[in-house]
This record gives structure tokens, C-alpha cells and sequence, in this order.
């Protein structure tokens, strides 16, 4: 008997072809049939001489079933798929189902008979309503001998948008601890399905302090193609250092369905400020007295001599560094043995030095004018000079004149006055006192000698005016009184206790103001005046003299909007 075979085209349509009887493998022997689904059935031959003989069979044939592939929520796919009987007896389909996933289903009413080279073809749908992968399996049944119990796998995507992310990275450079600076990142569906956002993790494991967000709504977020859905991040760090959050967004972007955005922030250290201070007086003061040696003024230099000591001690008791001295001849240099009187001379020995400054064998030309009387004997304090030593530095100036004549220096008051000043750091540091005939008219006064005239002081009284000095009567008869108010005067113009109020060079956080004095913390006995921006010492708590005041704080906090 002939050998056959068989092909199935698209449309399962039967065709036949016999080969040579001398091919054949024998008399009897049956065909091979090969279905879609590449499975062997056995037919029968169908040559005329073995159509009378052979029984009628019926064979099922299935065209290829293919994944659906993506497909969005709620939409449709559809396949056809095409029954075919190859066989020569009627093919009774029992049942044609899906099992598995409710997403796939196929149409046609069932049981179904299809004759002898008959094919049908159904209808093979894709419905998904979730996200994700779906699998199935098409089940026929029939009365095909060979292939009674027909499967084929199904699948396809439930598909969602396409889900960007941006930035990736929120970057908090350098926030001032206490400050808080705010970002956005934003999720975008920028595909042509929808798109659904399930899950969050956030993962703080380096760090997260003073790093927040806020989640717009409650997940799952569902984003329509084009939605924007926008997260709003910040960061208020209390400490310097970095910190880092993760953010790990789920979703149904099947080609990338996690993203996650690094939230970073930076922190600089609290850099303080520190200013410095020294709690300064004004204390010291050097005194010279330029004497009209002259003989009708010796009754009243030695009044001067007999109440130094009063002079001294209303500086002591004021708290002044004093140091005097006298100048009463022309090359200006101060007499005696020693070159002046200061705290350290003891008071029972205070007149004689002083004493030991009046010379009146040598009064000399400039015996009437101070003026150049002082600024020989300033002069002369300079390196090498026959008064060096004398003159301080950072000492305030005390210049006093005592005559009965009207000043007899050769310039006007007002050159010697702008000459004294420029030896000081400031003008107010020099001040000249005058004890002369009262202005403008003269004064009587009564000595041993009898009663004399004293011209009035002119020229010097006028320098004292200048320089906020004092003017007092050399025709006194309370020696002692002048004495202390000379003192007093001598001592105004000082600064002889620190101040209490320290500027600070900005603006501080209050709460952050360490104090020390001499380098220990002062924890009390001041506050901070923020009208002045300073602060302040209470009037009992005063820092020493010449110590040293360090004031630390943070600069006041100022957030940029």
C-alpha cells in the first residue's frame, strides 16, 4: 500500500499527496499526521483502493495560540483560534475552556460537532484587571482518538504606565543647623497606560536626621498617563555632619518597577565667634607743676609743699596712678635727688621731695612762664633727656601752673595747648590746671610778707578753659581745700573703672554667650542688651582692672527663605 503524508496550512485545510507504490513501506501501513500543536496523530490512507476498507477516524487540529504580550488594565486583547476536524468522521468537541487565570476566556457554545474537514473559529480574549503577570491554560476535549484531552499554555501582562522619577538625587548643601530648607521631587507617568504606585520603603540606615517628606496621599497612587504626582522634602539638621534617606517607590512599570531617590543633606559645624576685650581704665595721670620760684611768690610754694600730701591722698583715695614732679628753672630739669613722687614714695617723705623740686637760687628767665617751662621740661623726658622716665606713655597728662604774673612765655596759649595735646594718643588726655591771680581782675592776699597783689593769671587761664583743666586763687587762705580740689580735678578726667558694657561685633544667639574673665567663665553678674548688642556688667560684678574679657557665641541664626 502507498505511503501519504500530510500538511496543515493556516486555515487547516486538508491536502493529500500519495507517493510511489515503490516508495511504499509496505501494504497496510498507516500515514503520520502532525497537528499546530506539533503532535503526531495516525490517519489513514486515502487512496481509492483503501477507501472501501479503512474506518473513519476523526482528528483534531488547533491553530497556534501566542502570548498576549502587554495589555492595560481593563483593556482587551483578542486572538482568534481556529477547531479544525482533519479527520474522515464527524469530531464531537465536548468541551473548549480556560482554566487557570479569569483574566483569558474563549467564546463558542459547547458540546460542538464539526464533519469531516470542517473548521470553526472561536474567539481567544485577554482581559487583565491587575497589574502583572497572568497565566492560563486552553483546554479542549474531544473524540479525537489520538488526542482526546487538548492543552495549551496561555499568558500576557497586565500593563501599567511608564514611571519617571526626578531628581534621583535632592542634594541639602550646607544647612545652618536650626534652619530648614525645603525641595520637591516628583513622579511622573509619562507612558500611555496607567500607572499605579504601591509601595514606599524608606531606608534611613546612614543617617536621617533632620531629613523629612511628606507623602501626598495614602497608597496605592494611581497616575494617569501624564499625571504628576509631586513629594515634598526637607531638611533641618541639628547636628553638622551628612545624612541620607532612601526613598523606594513600587510600582506596575513593568520595565522598571522600582526607583528609588537618595534624599542627602550636609550640615557645616557651628563656627563661633570670639571677642576679645580688656576690661581698661584710665588711671594714671603725670603730673607736672611748672613754680614761679620767684621771691614774691615763696610763701605760696610753701603752702603748695605743706599740702602735697592732701594732693596725694585724694588721688589714693580715687584710685589714681599718680606720679608728680616740678620743673621751676630754664634747662627745665626736675631737682633733687629724685625724679618724681608716685604711690611708692611714703607719705611722711612726700613734702621733702617735693620741696627738693623748688629751687629758688636758680628761677632763671623763664621763671614766669610756665608754659615754656613745661615744654622744656616735657622735652627733656625723651631718651637720654635729664627727665626721661617720667612720662608714661599711655598716662593722661596733668599740666599746672602757679604764679602771681600773667603767663610770660613768649607764644600764645593756644600754640603750647595744640603742642601738649599731639604727645597724647587724644586730646582730652591733656588737661593744664592754673593757680594764679583770679580773672580778669587780680586778687589781695595776705602772707607773712604782708599784703600783696596777685595780677590776674592770664594766658594760663585761658589754656585752662581750653582743655577742661581747672582754674583756682593763689590768694587762697585754705591751702588744704585747693589741695583736694586740685586732686579731684587732676582725677576727672580719668577712667578709673572698667567699663561695664562690652559690644559684641554681630548680632549673637543669646542663649549661646559664654563670658570669661581672665580666662575663667563668668557664669553671672551680666547680661546680654540686645537693643545695644552688647554685654553688660552689673555695677556690683565689675571685672578687674586690666583683665582680660573673652566673649564666645554663635552668631544669631539667619535662614535664607
Amino acid at each position: 500500500m502507498p505511503r501519504c503524508s500530510r500538511s496543515i496550512l493556516l486555515l487547516a485545510l486538508l491536502t493529500a499527496c500519495t507517493n510511489e507504490a515503490s516508495k511504499s513501506d509496505g501494504e497496510g501501513a498507516p500515514a503520520q499526521t502532525m497537528d499546530t500543536a506539533g503532535q503526531g496523530t495516525t490517519g489513514t490512507a486515502d487512496t481509492a483502493d483503501s477507501a472501501d476498507t479503512a474506518a473513519a477516524v476523526a482528528e483534531l487540529a488547533v491553530s497556534e495560540v501566542t502570548s498576549f504580550g502587554r495589555v492595560p488594565l481593563e483593556g482587551i486583547a483578542e486572538q482568534p483560534v481556529t477547531l479544525s476536524n482533519l479527520g474522515t468522521a464527524p469530531l464531537t468537541i465536548g468541551l473548549a475552556t480556560v482554566q487557570g487565570d479569569a483574566a483569558f476566556a474563549l467564546s463558542g457554545g459547547y458540546p460542538m460537532v464539526l464533519a469531516a474537514g470542517e473548521a470553526r473559529t472561536q474567539t481567544l480574549t485577554f482581559r487583565p484587571e491587575v497589574y502583572g503577570e497572568h497565566s492560563g491554560t486552553l483546554r479542549i476535549q474531544s473524540d479525537d482518538p489520538s488526542t482526546a484531552d487538548w492543552t495549551a499554555p496561555l499568558t500576557g501582562w497586565g500593563a501599567g504606565g511608564t514611571l519617571q522619577l526626578s531628581p534621583e538625587v535632592v542634594e541639602f548643601s550646607d544647612v545652618e543647623q536650626g534652619c530648614t530648607a525645603n525641595q520637591t521631587l516628583s513622579l511622573v507617568n509619562t507612558g500611555a497606560e496607567e500607572l499605579q504606585v504601591e509601595q514606599l520603603t524608606v531606608d534611613s540606615s546612614t543617617g536621617d536626621v533632620g531629613l523629612s517628606y511628606t507623602e501626598p496621599s495614602a497608597l496605592p497612587w494611581v497616575l494617569r498617563p501624564g499625571d504628576e504626582l509631586v513629594f515634598y522634602t526637607s531638611y533641618t539638621p541639628s547636628d553638622e555632619g551628612s545624612d541620607r534617606v532612601a526613598l523606594t517607590f513600587t510600582s506596575t512599570d513593568l520595565d522598571h518597577p522600582q526607583h528609588t531617590a537618595t534624599i542627602e543633606g550636609t550640615s557645616p559645624a557651628i563656627e563661633t565667634v570670639v571677642d576679645s576685650f580688656t576690661a581698661s581704665v584710665e588711671d594714671q595721670i603725670d603730673i607736672l607743676f611748672a613754680l614761679d620760684t620767684t621771691s614774691s611768690m615763696q610763701y605760696e610754694i610753701d603752702d603748695l609743699q605743706g599740702v602735697i600730701t592732701e594732693l596725694t591722698s585724694t588721688l589714693d583715695a580715687l584710685g589714681v596712678d599718680w606720679r608728680i614732679a616740678a620743673v621751676n628753672t630754664d634747662d627745665a630739669c626736675i631737682s633733687g635727688a629724685v625724679g618724681y613722687l608716685d604711690a611708692s614714695t611714703a607719705a611722711a617723705d612726700q613734702e621733702g621731695v617735693f620741696s627738693a623740686f623748688t629751687d629758688f637760687s636758680d628761677a632763671g628767665e623763664n621763671a614766669e612762664a610756665a608754659f615754656a617751662m613745661m615744654e622744656a621740661g616735657l622735652a627733656e623726658t625723651a631718651t637720654g633727656g635729664c627727665n626721661e622716665g617720667f612720662v608714661r606713655a599711655d598716662a593722661h597728662l596733668g599740666l599746672v601752673g602757679m604764679s602771681d604774673q600773667p603767663e610770660g612765655s613768649p607764644s600764645p596759649f593756644s600754640t603750647y595747648v595744640t603742642a601738649f595735646q599731639a604727645l597724647k594718643a587724644r586730646a582730652d588726655m591733656v588737661r593744664i590746671h592754673g593757680i594764679g591771680g583770679d580773672y580778669p581782675g587780680g586778687c589781695t592776699r595776705e602772707n607773712a610778707a604782708g599784703t600783696s597783689t596777685a595780677e590776674a593769671y592770664d594766658g594760663m587761664y585761658q589754656a585752662t578753659m581750653a582743655t577742661s583743666g581747672s582754674f583756682s586763687s593763689v590768694c587762697t587762705s585754705d591751702w588744704e581745700a585747693l589741695a583736694q580740689f586740685l586732686g579731684a580735678e587732676l582725677a576727672r578726667g580719668l577712667i578709673l573703672t572698667p567699663s561695664d558694657t562690652y559690644s559684641l561685633s554681630v548680632a549673637p544667639e543669646a542663649a549661646t554667650i559664654v563670658v570669661r574673665t581672665d580666662g575663667a567663665v563668668t557664669s553671672s553678674g551680666w547680661s546680654y542688651d540686645a537693643t545695644a548688642q552688647a554685654v553688660v556688667f552689673d555695677a556690683e560684678a565689675l571685672p578687674p582692672a586690666r583683665s582680660a574679657i573673652d566673649i564666645e557665641y554663635r552668631p544669631e541664626l539667619v535662614c535664607p527663605d
